[in-house]
């Protein structure tokens, strides 16, 4: 089984790759990380050529964001990624408006861009306490399914 990756750790190589001028692929941040899995990736790399994780502001070649290599199927996010993925977009607001000289529009797109992703990176937080809720409670489940059959054993 691969390491999870937290959604920092694949945007930090989405921007790694970025700017190194490469075209992103699922592959190629599979690759740069050593793993992970291919539907995060592939959402994430969507979040990102939207403008989500800041691809509009990166430098080098903007090339087409391939998710999935061609002939090949992917498996859905999960409801908490997808969920995420719609307040990200419904949440990530423009910069304010121009101020009067260049430092302080710099200032104000830094501010923005940053609160921006703050704003980000708790939804994608909220979604993983969810996605660890649901998880524990299956587990729960699971283990109530097991005790219940060696009690039937023991009885046996």
């Amino acid at each position: 089984m691969s390491r999870q990756f937290t959604d920092g750790e694949i945007v930090a190589a989405i921007r790694a790759i970025a700017a190194e001028g490469k075209p992103l692929s699922r592959a190629r941040v599979r690759t740069h990380l050593g793993g992970g899995g291919s539907s995060r990736i592939s959402a994430i790399l969507k979040q990102y050529a939207a403008g989500a994780h800041g691809a509009a502001d990166r430098s080098g070649p903007v090339g087409p964001v391939r998710t999935r290599p061609q002939g090949s199927g992917s498996a859905p996010a999960s409801g908490a990624h997808r969920a995420a993925a719609r307040l990200v977009s419904a949440m990530v607001a423009e910069p304010a408006a121009a101020p009067v000289t260049r430092g302080d529009r710099e200032s104000e797109d830094s501010i923005a861009r940053l609160q921006s992703e703050i704003r980000v990176l708790k939804l994608l937080l909220e979604s993983e306490r969810n996605a660890r809720r649901e998880e524990e409670a299956r587990h729960a489940r699971i283990v109530e399914a097991l005790q219940g059959e060696i009690a039937i054993v023991g009885r046996g």
